[in-house]
């Protein structure tokens, strides 16, 4: 790095580092590029990267973290967290999809799940409503997929199909139910197929546009999904007219194997998500900016909707605990630390099977403290 470059940062250094404290790391990056000096080399270059890194993370790239130069800067156990939050997009080569499945998201999806939950209290901080609803309805989309990933060795198309695919079977009176609701789409789709329905799953997620497994794994014994993964009994998180009178074997089957292995059984963690997906603080996010309209909800309308969606799902949860055999007891959506969603981490846990709340990550602070030791050395005068 040349004195022309440190002399820069010299000057803007009480900027850099405001920005770099609020987290607005793309701030940074962009001052970097408008500036007048060379392209940046040395403890500069270090600073753009680590900097390009934090606006990935806030931006929740996903899919990027793996591939960005400033990751390798940073403390291991940071790397490492950003590494298994890594998601597969379609212009995945198929040689690649081995670290997916041994380090990414598809693997393990509690890292990637405790990075939204930093994120949701960062962007809460920051009255940025319309990132935490974002955030939230993210969420609630993959909950299904974090539910199953514990009767799963990874999340990938082909385990899905071998595992719960020879479980699945063939309904026709469950698929004629399907067919005789309008609002599933999925018959409507696939001609009340039930062959048909898993094969257009399969197909759209190995050209990963995840979103049809995720829903069927999400929504596991209620409306769509029935036809494809498996169904519940009358009961349950489920409302009226929405539970399948002809149960398959899929939810039996793969909760008499999770109880086996000793773990929690599928069916209440899936209805778990199921409910999350439907309440009013995710149903919030479609009439906003980031959905679908223009009411965006302010931080107090927010606590409201928060906590109406918290008292509905556990309410329905203990109604649920009453009257269906075997229904777990005493799971409790309480405050975990300071969490601004009072609730969230221990739901999160729920679903994924966990004895307690899932622990949110430290990314961001690992992410400012690497930065800011770089403009450090960006600033001292080149010997």
């Amino acid at each position: 790095m040349n004195n022309r470059q440190a002399a820069w940062t010299t000057d803007n250094a009480a900027y850099i580092t405001g920005r770099i404290r609020r987290n607005d790391f793309s701030e940074v990056v962009r001052a970097i590029d408008d500036s007048t000096v060379a392209t940046p080399s040395g403890p500069l270059a270090d600073l753009r990267d680590l900097c390009l890194v934090g606006a990935t993370v806030m931006d929740l790239d996903a899919d990027t973290f793996a591939g960005l130069e400033g990751v390798n800067l940073l403390p291991n156990h940071t790397r490492r967290h950003l590494r298994a939050c890594a998601m597969p997009t379609a212009d995945v080569r198929q040689e690649q999809w081995r670290d997916y499945l041994k380090y990414g998201a598809l693997a393990n999806m509690r890292p990637l799940y405790a990075l939204m939950l930093e994120l949701v209290d960062e962007y809460y901080d920051r009255h940025e409503i319309t990132q935490v609803l974002a955030l939230l309805h993210l969420m609630s989309d993959h909950l299904g997929q974090l539910a199953w990933q514990s009767a799963l060795p990874n999340l990938h198309p082909r385990t899905v199909a071998a595992v719960i695919g020879p479980r699945r079977g063939s309904n026709q009176k469950q698929a004629a139910w399907i067919a005789a609701r309008p609002s599933n789409h999925w018959a409507r789709r696939t001609d009340c197929s039930v062959d048909g329905a898993w094969t257009t799953v399969l197909r759209s997620y190995s050209d990963y546009s995840p979103k049809p497994l995720v829903d069927a794994l999400r929504s596991s014994g209620t409306r769509t999904s029935a036809a494809i993964v498996g169904c519940m009994a009358p009961g349950g998180l489920a409302a009226p007219g929405k539970s399948c009178p002809n149960p398959c074997c899929v939810q039996a089957q793969t909760d008499a194997a999770l109880d086996a292995a000793g773990r929690p059984p599928m069916r209440p963690r899936a209805a778990l998500a199921a409910a999350f997906a439907d309440s009013p603080v995710v149903a919030a996010r479609h009439s906003s900016p980031v959905g679908h309209f223009f009411t965006l909800p302010s931080a107090r309308e927010l606590d409201a909707l928060w906590l109406e969606s918290m008292l509905t799902i556990t309410s329905q949860w203990q109604t649920a605990a009453e009257c269906v055999p075997g229904w777990p007891q005493g799971w409790q959506f309480g405050q975990t630390g300071n969490e601004r969603l009072s609730g969230l981490a221990a739901l999160v846990g729920n679903v994924a099977g966990l004895a307690g709340p899932l622990t949110k990550s430290d990314v961001l602070p690992s992410v400012r403290t690497a930065a800011i030791d770089a403009l450090e050395r960006a600033a001292a005068p080149p010997v």
